[in-house]
């Protein structure tokens, strides 16, 4: 995290010495416009590509972290005995539904059953966010629905994968 801090200030820093506003990318021709030497430039590139690797790493391990029974909905560890309840409800989930979740889209069972369960949960206390009122919007999912239900509407949405890319784009309107 320090290294992240230390990266935001250098950008912060170079971005000072413009006279002209960089919005979004680097935008080279404005940087060199506004005097910035060429190593300024490559500095803020170098630094920019730095900044992008390590948001894009940490959204990849959010992801994995959302496809694991070890971690709550918003990719944090759970304590011990949660995750044993957690998985316990899995097992559970399993036995009563037995081939409802079968390894398929690249995904097992056990990564399909967090998913669904975790977007449950959003749906149940989280009711205002995007992916919540989407989902209701589009497919009724509501407080009282259930993980089997979340897993019909995923199979409607064209399955996990396809989900996945809408969760991870923020879950946007349906068209």
């Amino acid at each position: 995290m320090n290294n992240l801090a230390e990266q935001v200030q250098r950008i912060k820093s170079i971005m000072e010495q413009v006279t002209e506003p960089v919005s979004g990318k680097c935008d080279l021709t404005k940087l060199q416009g506004a005097g910035g030497d060429s190593r300024e430039a490559r500095l803020w590139d170098k630094e920019l590509a730095k900044q992008n690797k390590a948001e894009e790493k940490e959204r990849i391990q959010q992801s994995k972290n959302f496809m694991s029974l070890s971690y709550d909905k918003d990719a944090y560890p759970l304590e011990k005995a949660v995750r044993k309840e957690y998985y316990n409800q899995y097992q559970q989930f399993m036995k009563d539904n037995p081939s409802l979740l079968s390894n398929s889209d690249g995904l097992n069972s056990e990564q399909k059953y967090a998913i669904a369960s975790k977007t449950l949960d959003f749906i149940q206390h989280v009711p205002k966010i995007s992916y919540t009122v989407n989902l209701g919007t589009k497919f009724g999912l509501n407080p009282k629905s259930t993980v089997k239900d979340v897993h019909d509407v995923i199979e409607k949405m064209g399955g996990y994968d396809v989900y996945m890319e809408w969760f991870n784009a923020g879950g946007p309107k349906f068209k």
